[in-house]
């Protein structure tokens, strides 16, 4: 008699995650910026994952400003998974958004391997990426031997190298890595982003959209675009 196959697998993975620092509890005004703020890379947060971290709002909080914040996500397709905070208040809040309250997270100290970890080895694309498409290099680098088309996404964990022309969107650092690093020849994205922090086209500067060998990284500020010497 054959072996029934089993129905399901749990199996860790991870994902990029966006959190949402809330620091204010005027649900109007909250509201309003987010909508903005929001309409600068619609593409950017679509579909996006959010926890909400409500550690560094104000006492006066309520579940109705909350639910505001959910409204406007929903509105842009934007999922919140969760509540993060820290007292019995967040978590009363969490509940009353029939959502989950996450810990704070941390980086706990791990001793050191007894074997050699090995690198992951960088995801190559030698197609175009074309529009709607998105390519995800999971724990790596990304490397395309050709080009990113407009309406096309690319996100790696670690650096990005385009060989072509850059014209979609590229997410460097997926993770929170802010060492991780774009490089390109021509420059005409619609959204740079490193370890969360973004351009928009409107904000990358004109003098480097017809530049060829281009360095784009996280200077601890603000995100810069130099060319490769």
């Amino acid at each position: 008699m054959p072996l029934q196959k089993s129905l399901f697998d749990f199996k860790a993975d991870f994902m990029p995650v966006t959190v949402l620092h809330v620091r204010t509890d005027d649900g109007e005004a909250l509201a309003t910026a987010l909508h903005t703020k929001i309409a600068e890379a619609p593409h950017y947060f679509e579909h996006a994952l959010v926890i909400l971290d409500i550690t560094q709002a104000p006492e006066s909080l309520t579940d109705t400003v909350l639910t505001q914040v959910q409204r406007v996500l929903s509105d842009h397709q934007i999922v919140p998974m969760g509540i993060r905070g820290t007292t019995e208040a967040h978590t009363a809040l969490a509940t009353a958004l029939n959502l989950p309250c996450l810990p704070q997270s941390s980086k706990p100290k791990r001793a050191a391997p007894q074997t050699e970890v090995k690198p992951v080895p960088p995801l190559i694309v030698t197609k175009p990426i074309r529009a709607g498409t998105r390519v995800y290099a999971k724990g790596g680098d990304l490397v395309i031997l050709s080009s990113v088309n407009p309406g096309a996404e690319c996100l790696a964990d670690g650096h990005i190298y385009v060989y072509g022309a850059l014209k979609g969107r590229a997410l460097a650092g997926a993770q929170g890595n802010t060492e991780a690093r774009i490089f390109c020849r021509t420059l005409e994205a619609e959204l740079l982003s490193i370890a969360g922090y973004y351009l928009v086209k409107e904000n990358i500067p004109a003098h480097t959209e017809t530049d060829s060998r281009l360095h784009i990284y996280w200077d601890g500020n603000q995100i810069q675009i130099e060319r490769v010497i």
